[in-house]
């Protein structure tokens, strides 16, 4: 990920929606296609601010001046639709992915959660993302992590991705309370069971994981294989299988997120030919 993007990712993660930074980063993030055309005055326009505020911006983002800012920005950018185009080819060509060799060692561990991913549902879900324009991602920070180059992807397709843990009591239940029937909340809890988490009242500081299982929006829940086989309205389920080995619990969320991001622009590219 760029160091000028995932700055200004960090701030939409951390300040609150009302600051005037993040007004200013939610619209960088959304308008990244538009950098290129992108002016002092029209930016403070949009999103809201002000000529010295977006000044101000800039410096403390660490650059002098506005131009320089944007000129670094637009060439970070170029520098990432690169990487988003080879990874459109491949999925055009439907190449084979290539596990790192770390999880080749665990063969049987990756045969048994390949297993338990079918092609079905990891499409439903790339198709959930297709129709979603906000996801908020939950669960164990260190886990969540793993989806933060996925968050960037997304902010260029034009979503808008929030962790959990980057937002604060007042922020959470504004999104929660202002999500549409389309969105999409990712739960990451891959050494735990969804029942329970419905029994458990630890799930996070300040919303209840029966909370998040109550809004009426689609749901996807990673974690242990069910042995009550429970089915949930609204609610996709990723069993994870068992292990001790924590790593190989992140090497199950990258591959994860690998499967979902190729699954994405498969449904995105089907929509657009429709």
């Amino acid at each position: 990920m760029g160091m000028i993007i995932s700055k200004v990712q960090t701030i939409v993660d951390t300040y609150s929606f009302d600051h005037v930074y993040y007004q200013i980063a939610q619209y960088l993030l959304k308008h990244l296609d538009d950098v290129y055309n992108m002016t002092l005055t029209s930016l403070a326009t949009s999103s809201f601010t002000s000529c010295s505020s977006v000044l101000k911006f800039c410096h403390d983002m660490g650059f002098e001046s506005w131009k320089v800012f944007i000129s670094h920005l637009a060439s970070e950018i170029e520098d990432r639709k690169s990487l988003n185009n080879i990874i459109e080819m491949n999925v055009s060509l439907n190449l084979d992915r290539d596990y790192p060799k770390m999880t080749r060692n665990q063969e049987h561990y990756f045969q048994e959660y390949d297993a338990g991913i079918s092609h079905e549902v990891i499409g439903k879900i790339g198709q959930d993302i297709v129709q979603a324009k906000r996801l908020l991602i939950c669960g164990e920070d260190n886990f969540c992590l793993c989806l933060r180059e996925f968050q960037t992807f997304l902010s260029f397709q034009g979503k808008e991705v929030y962790i959990r843990s980057m937002l604060n009591k007042k922020d959470i239940n504004h999104l929660l309370d202002t999500f549409d029937k389309d969105d999409l909340i990712f739960i990451i809890a891959p050494n735990e069971s969804f029942e329970s988490l419905l029994e458990s009242h630890e799930f996070d500081e300040i919303i209840q994981f029966k909370q998040l299982m109550n809004i009426p929006i689609q749901k996807v829940f990673i974690g242990q294989k069910s042995i009550l086989n429970i089915k949930y309205l609204g609610c996709t389920f990723i069993g994870i299988p068992y292990t001790t080995d924590y790593y190989l619990y992140l090497f199950a969320i990258i591959d994860f997120v690998y499967k979902l991001s190729f699954a994405y622009l498969q449904a995105k590219n089907i929509n657009n030919k429709k």
